[in-house]
């Protein structure tokens, strides 16, 4: 909830800027910094640490490539151990605080822009989130340019260890990322096959945290361009926004102009 004002604060000094996403708290801030952002001329580079993780490189290189033909299916799981609720009041919401990450994957990944979104969600771990008209479940439903679809999946109750995967599904393959092992272990005996999994996402991403950190050091030092930028973060927050606002409204809604019914 300080992003906006510490942006502002850096901008206004003339510095370069790394924020932790989600960008602001409301749509009309976010679209305020980043018109600023974009005026100032100054290096901005929004934590979107997935984009640094060796396995959604690769994902994004094999479809970049060609190897799955063209995208037709995008498919995103955040299942996380849900914070307190009095962070949740002003994290922005499932869609704002989980969501947001598969939402820029899914651009990532598949390369192609999001078009329209549907959402729905349920309240079935803490109660209290339905005061403040939040959901502990959430699925959303993404079209994207040239008529791609996309399912995103995010929980706030994962008792078997955080999960995060992602998928593409093209005309010649798939592609999945997804790295569920704390240590590269498995126990194969009469249960099955168990793994020991990761129990929070800064042990799950440290390198990709690592990662997006020395690459704004990089492109600060060198005078290039950061990466995911303004424009992603924008983008990525558009579609959280009207994934909140959709899946109470149970419409359609069109990203070009927000209040499209399409």
């Amino acid at each position: 909830s300080a992003h906006e004002e510490h942006i502002w604060t850096a901008i206004a000094a003339g510095k370069p800027v790394f924020c932790e996403k989600p960008l602001c708290d409301t749509i009309e801030g976010a679209e305020g910094v980043a018109e600023e952002i974009r005026r100032s001329g100054m290096p901005f580079q929004i934590g979107f640490q997935r984009r640094f993780d060796p396995g959604y490189v690769r994902a994004m290189q094999l479809v970049e490539e060609g190897a799955v033909g063209e995208p037709e299916l995008f498919r995103g799981i955040t299942s996380d151990r849900i914070p307190s609720v009095e962070y949740l009041r002003t994290s922005g919401g499932l869609f704002w605080d989980l969501g947001v990450h598969d939402f820029d994957a899914a651009r990532y990944l598949t390369g192609l822009e999001i078009e329209a979104v549907q959402a729905t969600g349920a309240v079935l771990v803490e109660p209290r989130l339905a005061e403040i008209e939040d959901v502990d479940y959430g699925i959303t439903v993404l079209r994207f340019e040239g008529g791609a679809l996309g399912v995103v999946q995010n929980t706030w109750r994962a008792p078997w260890g955080y999960e995060v995967r992602a998928e593409v599904c093209g005309s010649r393959g798939r592609v999945i990322t997804e790295l569920d092992e704390r240590v590269p272990t498995r126990l194969y005996d009469e249960r099955g096959m168990t793994l020991e999994r990761h129990h929070q996402f800064v042990e799950r991403f440290r390198e990709a945290y690592l990662n997006e950190l020395q690459a704004f050091v990089d492109c600060v030092r060198s005078g290039s361009r950061p990466s995911p930028d303004i424009e992603d973060a924008l983008r990525a927050l558009r579609v959280a926004d009207a994934a909140t606002r959709v899946r109470q409204e149970g419409r359609w809604i069109g990203l070009t102009t927000t209040e499209e019914v399409v």
